[in-house]
């Protein structure tokens, strides 16, 4: 399986538009955001390199990007 990134407006593309203005307007989401992308970097740094030391650290890295990604589409919605 190829690896893939995961940016916001991959992941909600009807929301792009609201993504950018939220991003420029709320600081906390603008933070939540920036927070995803970051732990998005990492775990495609993690799988693209083989880096993977403790399965379970990279499964916790997944599960808070998947909370992250749940509470900025709450404020997209």
């Amino acid at each position: 399986m190829p690896l893939e990134k995961h940016p916001l407006q991959n992941e909600f593309p009807q929301h792009q538009n609201r993504i950018q203005q939220l991003h420029a307007s709320d600081n906390n989401f603008a933070r939540l955001s920036d927070k995803y992308h970051q732990l998005d970097r990492e775990i495609f740094e993690i799988e693209q390199h083989n880096l993977i030391n403790d399965e379970d650290h990279l499964e916790q890295l997944k599960l808070k990007r998947l909370q992250l990604k749940d509470q900025l589409y709450k404020m997209l919605d």
